[in-house]
């Protein structure tokens, strides 16, 4: 037999492809946590409230959640653009900023796989500006085990059908992000996490308010200790 008479050979993807763009790429609460907010961030969210445990070692039924207001998405955007893995918003939309003007921070397509570098278990909240509401759960272990032939089918989310910020505050739009079966983790230093996050987002709160265990983080500044010679600069020296 030839090559012609034989079926042409197919490039298939096994499930444990999410332990390599997730777990491995991402194996840190820091990188989970800012991939997230940076989802915020290209959803024009003006403000995104995140919710996890400081200070204790994580326990298995911990949660962790991240709530935004930005525009949310639609059953269709949830179809066809955030679950499509490698998907480049900006090759797609031919732009390199959000509805709002922003510049986007997603590059790749593979930041929603970021949550399995902290959990096991992630469920999607989201509504729209028309209030349409669609929500999903995504079961790391179910996905690492699938045959190369199978799509996975996003299993029905299992917590609170409605949107609120942590206030209880009904939200006309965005996405709320629940994270569970958590990664055994050491505790988590509050004031090293807070910084951590405050160098990757070096935001003001006009820009976007960025609220961790209800506290808002402040924009970085870096403490600068300059001396200057006593006989001041030369021109060579400068």
């Amino acid at each position: 037999m030839n090559d012609s008479e034989r079926k042409p050979l197919r490039l298939r993807f096994l499930g444990s492809l999410v332990e390599q763009l997730g777990a491995q790429l991402y194996p840190g609460a820091t990188a989970t946590i800012a991939e997230l907010i940076s989802n915020a961030w290209d959803a024009d969210a003006r403000t995104v409230w995140i919710d996890l445990p400081l200070g204790t070692a994580w326990a298995e039924d911990d949660e962790i959640t991240v709530v935004d207001d930005g525009i949310g998405m639609s059953y269709d955007d949830a179809e066809n653009r955030y679950l499509l893995v490698g998907r480049k918003g900006r090759v797609e939309l031919s732009r390199d900023t959000s509805e709002g003007g922003r510049p986007l921070h997603g590059r790749k397509g593979i930041g929603k796989l970021a949550a399995f570098g902290t959990a096991r278990i992630m469920e999607c909240l989201t509504v729209d500006r028309s209030s349409e509401t669609t929500s999903f759960r995504l079961d790391y272990d179910a996905i690492r085990s699938l045959d190369p032939s199978d799509d996975y089918r996003a299993e029905s989310a299992q917590g609170d059908a409605a949107l609120r910020d942590p206030e209880g505050n009904d939200l006309a739009h965005g996405t709320r992000i629940t994270l569970s079966a958590l990664r055994p983790r050491r505790a988590l230093n509050e004031q090293q996490f807070r910084r951590s996050l405050a160098r990757r987002f070096a935001l003001d709160a006009d820009q976007m308010r960025i609220v961790l265990n209800g506290e808002d983080i402040g924009r970085f500044d870096l403490d600068l200790d300059v001396r200057f010679p006593e006989d001041g600069f030369l021109l060579g020296d400068c």
